[in-house]
């Protein structure tokens, strides 16, 4: 039985490194056609965090899994989508919504806020992870 266990790590650590890679590989795709025309394609610039939430998504497997064992109905933490969920979603699209320029007034106090190049994938990642651990089931 503890084999079956190490061997399911295993795969998970062997399925975070290669979404790491796909961001990775985003990454470099996004700067090469930055480079190549001089200008942002919103597609290669959303990706990365696209997979950065997956990522962070799939770091709650085993909580997610822990709820469906359970019985009882659904709820959802709505107190945590709000106040966690959605800022750190506006943190980790910060760059998009700056050089969009959606919102001028809160894309320079998001910038501000996010002005280094990685922190947005971590955002993305911490994103992913409350997103999924807030839907929770509750016994009887």
């Amino acid at each position: 039985m503890k084999f079956k266990k190490y061997m399911l790590y295993i795969l998970y650590i062997v399925l975070i490194y290669i979404l790491v890679l796909f961001i990775n590989w985003s990454n470099t795709l996004s700067k090469n056609y930055i480079n190549m025309n001089f200008e942002i394609n919103i597609l290669y610039s959303i990706l990365p965090i696209f997979i950065a939430i997956i990522l962070g998504v799939f770091m709650s497997i085993e909580y997610l899994f822990k709820q469906f064992k359970k019985n009882g109905t659904w709820k959802v933490n709505v107190n945590k989508l709000i106040f966690i969920v959605i800022p750190l979603l506006l943190l980790s699209f910060s760059l998009n919504i700056y050089f969009l320029n959606i919102f001028p007034k809160l894309s320079k106090i998001l910038i501000n806020l996010n002005s280094s190049i990685p922190s947005y994938l971590i955002f993305g990642v911490l994103c992913g992870y409350n997103f999924a651990t807030s839907f929770y089931r509750t016994n009887f």
